[in-house]
């Protein structure tokens, strides 16, 4: 029978509207507080939906229709600003349900998903998959801990809570006008755009057991690379045609381990050829000066994302040249 129209359908067609409304709200906007990062949002993907009959217009004496049932997506959480999250970095994975339809049945859901190459879970006793009725966490005891393999290869399940009361005890149940949400901690080990991950939904509603497939993209970002900046505190102290130069290392590493230091002297202001120190030096000296010449000297850390700025300018100084002592003179009155 084909689906009609029937004036029954009109709180129905309100309320998918105001479904679809929600649905895009959710794609652009910031979450406030997400679990992963206070300015996070989420990158929601494309959301799937199934269609059944309208159970009241199957009841006698009205006129049968179809409308949406059930909505399924996904996304991922990122925060765009600060361009994370980076490899190494649990960030959240979303699965969301909403039921919009009128089933006779209820809808019962497998939910099951695929990441992408580079991303794995991340669920440890602090970091645990959470689960939301409505947008309100539900008891710990009926969310799980642990994802099991599967239908299909890749996939993992989301297992269903072990304190559901339903006829359909391995589904998770979606009650009518109901948002069912999970969380579940992943980590990701290398930089991606728009790597997809894939959705396998299920859904047990009385019609036709639709299988739903929404997808997401998930963005890692390359970890930013950022120079040590300036030791603090150099001076140097005169010798025999030397310089002993010390400092402080810089307070703000950078975005990588110092992995040593070069210093400049610099000969009445001119840069001359630098000299390198271990990352864990804090004195050097630098040999070969000219004696009677004025020199003061910079230092700059160095690690994998470049060489920071320079310190301040030392004190000056000027080597010394070394004593020359006369040989002893002849011997007289040799005979």
């Amino acid at each position: 029978m084909a689906p009609r129209t029937s004036p029954h359908r009109r709180p129905f067609r309100a309320l998918l509207t105001i479904f679809a409304t929600l649905v895009a709200v959710i794609a652009q906007q910031a979450v406030t507080q997400s679990p992963a990062s206070a300015a996070a949002t989420w990158n929601d993907g494309t959301p799937a939906y199934s269609t059944i009959w309208n159970c009241y217009s199957l009841m006698p004496g009205s006129t049968p229709y179809q409308e949406l049932g059930l909505g399924v997506g996904l996304g991922a959480s990122v925060d765009w600003p600060a361009q994370q999250p980076v490899p190494g970095q649990m960030f959240l994975l979303k699965v969301i349900m909403t039921s919009v339809g009128r089933t006779c049945s209820g809808n019962y859901v497998d939910v099951q998903f695929k990441l992408p190459t580079g991303v794995s879970t991340a669920i440890t006793g602090t970091d645990k998959i959470k689960c939301f009725l409505r947008g309100q966490p539900v008891p710990v005891n009926q969310c799980p801990t642990a994802l099991t393999a599967g239908s299909e290869s890749g996939y993992l399940k989301l297992p269903a809570p072990p304190a559901t009361m339903s006829e359909h005890p391995t589904l998770w149940p979606v009650p009518y006008a109901q948002t069912v949400e999970f969380h579940v901690p992943v980590r990701a080990t290398q930089a991606m755009s728009n790597a997809q991950v894939l959705g396998r939904m299920d859904v047990l509603d009385g019609n036709a057991r639709p299988m739903l497939r929404p997808t997401a993209g998930i963005n890692v970002f390359a970890p930013a690379t950022t120079p040590p900046g300036a030791p603090t505190g150099a001076t140097a102290t005169a010798g025999v045609n030397k310089a002993t130069v010390t400092w402080s290392a810089p307070s703000n590493p950078g975005s990588s381990a110092i992995t040593g230091y070069v210093v400049t002297p610099y000969r009445d202001g001119v840069a001359q050829s630098s000299v390198s120190a271990s990352a864990s030096a804090r004195t050097l000296d630098v040999n070969g000066l000219d004696a009677g010449v004025s020199y003061t000297f910079r230092v700059a850390a160095v690690s994998a994302a470049g060489t920071g700025a320079q310190s301040g300018a030392s004190n000056a100084v000027v080597p010394t040249a070394p004593v020359v002592t006369a040989p002893p003179g002849a011997p007289t009155g040799v005979t």
